[in-house]
């Protein structure tokens, strides 16, 4: 029997993980509406963007970590080494935590008092609120660090069953706490401070008992080692930085701009289009390590193997994905949430941002890469441009066309970056392989299926929902059958797949074309 690779090991765990994660928000998201109802699921929904908005303040440190683990695992660092890594990175994380905790306490009447106002809440209500998200979030703050020390070690399976039994627990304990004490918004929050002092705890015993040795315990704070990473982390912060404002400024200028109900609809289709994300991020987070040891080994060809294998992989999956999204958007709505309100009001915004997600999760391995060479400099500029550019755009969009405006301006920044950065990428690491990229690691799989499930959608037309569900099926194998039948690598150009496709017509064709195909893992790349 052969052993499973590490790599393969740890997508698959990741997988595992982000599987998990999906499930609890799919269950536990409808349950919220229900009994915080659409203003309150609202509140809950501004304080989660205030969340991922203070991720930046760790300035790229947790990715820093990450990275800094794998080279000194790859260069047996001694254990005296690795304590002092870690106990100068605590001081800084949980020194930010305290920060936190301070600014939210500070800011917590103007955000009730100027910014979130409800005539279904008092101001009181919404300061308590915003204080006790805000202690929650920095008492969770060095879970990041942890994390990134499991990432780095590639204990990928301890991290997934870490971080799937804390949601579990947090999603769980949130229904039962509104069910039987209260349906509360401030229930909801005092619940999630307790569990984030619980889940900093689990974490430290995960770190110590599988880290390595990587635990600050022994270990000494050293300032220089702090600068010698600050450059690598400053570039990485600054492309969270951006990255997250653009991530969360359409829910921003939707929370200024529009109801609180708005953005609670908005809030809910950009969920389910992250469920996309779910894809490509086991495989990013799983891939970065050996990216970055293969480059710094100067293995170009198991780079470019391990590079479009990852890609195609992440494709594969996203794209149908996304393509039911897209053209079932009101159905997956209404079965997920049963609002009827919701499903009517998201719908539209809800397939323009399944198409941005596809695009966005096309882009999760060549990020990874462009970091494990150390270039920076190109996604921090294009998100820098993306943040002066956007913001404008999604004001006017969101004044014009509501959320659906909001939707289209992310739609719009990511179909760019996935025109722009590979190109400038492919300049400057495995150069010439950027036609490969896009005409066989990509395009295939997202035409295809457009092509299945757009087919589906308009031959369904008006028909009942089980009509529509039974033709969406028929699509998800009609996209399979096909990709199969290219042996999951599509090669040659449109005339060629068009051909390859008016064979499997023909009767008695399918087997000689089966029977030439090339095997998955056969061809010009060979194995990862």
């Amino acid at each position: 029997m052969t052993a499973v690779s590490p790599l393969t090991r740890n997508i698959f765990a990741n997988f595992g993980g982000q599987a998990a994660t999906t499930v609890i928000a799919f269950v536990t998201v409808p349950l919220f509406l229900r009994f915080l109802g659409p203003e309150g699921y609202g509140l809950v929904s501004i304080l989660l963007v205030l969340q991922a908005l203070t991720a930046v303040l760790d300035f790229g440190l947790s990715t820093t970590a990450n990275r800094e683990v794998t080279r000194y695992v790859a260069q047996a660092r001694p254990p005296e080494d690795r304590h002092d890594l870690v106990r100068t990175l605590e001081v800084f994380f949980y020194a930010v935590g305290v920060l936190l905790l301070i600014a939210f306490a500070a800011g917590s009447s103007w955000l009730a008092t100027r910014w979130l106002t409800s005539p279904h809440f008092d101001a009181s209500t919404v300061r308590t609120a915003v204080f006790v998200a805000g202690a929650a979030i920095a008492m969770r703050w060095p879970v990041a660090l942890y994390q990134g020390i499991l990432r780095g070690t590639e204990e990928h399976v301890v991290l997934n069953v870490v971080t799937s039994a804390s949601n579990l627990i947090r999603g769980v304990g949130s229904i039962l706490v509104l069910l039987f004490i209260a349906r509360s918004v401030l229930v909801f929050y005092w619940w999630q401070l307790a569990f984030s002092a619980l889940e900093l705890v689990i974490c430290l015993t995960a770190v110590g008992r599988y880290g390595q040795g990587f635990t600050g315990g022994g270990g000494r704070f050293r300032a220089p080692l702090l600068r010698d990473l600050w450059r690598f982390s400053a570039s990485v912060g600054g492309m969270s930085l951006f990255a997250l404002f653009l991530k969360q400024a359409d829910k921003l200028i939707v929370s200024a701009l529009l109801p609180l109900s708005a953005l609670g609809f908005y809030n809910a289709a950009s969920l389910a289009s992250n469920g996309l994300s779910k894809v490509a991020q086991p495989v990013q987070a799983a891939v970065f390590p050996r990216l970055t040891h293969l480059h710094q080994q100067r293995d170009d060809r198991r780079l470019a193997q391990t590079f479009h294998r990852t890609v195609r992989a992440v494709a594969f999956l996203s794209a149908p994905l996304a393509a039911l999204l897209m053209f079932n958007a009101h159905d997956v709505l209404l079965v997920w949430t049963q609002n009827a309100e919701l499903a009517a009001s998201a719908r539209t915004a809800l397939a323009i941002l399944a198409a941005a997600m596809m695009f966005n999760s096309l882009m999760g391995v060549p990020f990874s890469l462009l970091l494990a060479a150390g270039l920076t400099r190109v996604p921090l500029a294009m998100n820098a441009a993306g943040a002066l550019l956007l913001t404008p755009l999604t004001y006017v969009l969101v004044l014009r066309h509501g959320i659906t405006g909001a939707a289209a301006g992310w739609l719009l920044f990511n179909v760019l970056y996935f025109l722009i950065v590979p190109f400038v990428m492919f300049r400057h690491v495995l150069q010439g392989e950027y036609r490969t990229w896009l005409t066989r690691d990509t395009f295939p799989f997202v035409v295809s299926a457009l092509a299945c499930f757009g087919a589906a959608r308009w031959v369904a037309g008006g028909a009942a929902m089980t009509v529509r569900a039974g033709l969406a099926a028929a699509a998800m194998l009609l996209y399979l059958a096909l990709v199969v039948e290219w042996g999951l690598r599509p090669r040659g150009g449109v005339r060629a797949r068009w051909v390859a496709v008016r064979a499997l017509l023909r009767p008695g064709a399918a087997a000689s074309v089966a029977a030439t195909a090339p095997a998955p893992g056969q061809g010009r790349e060979g194995s990862p």
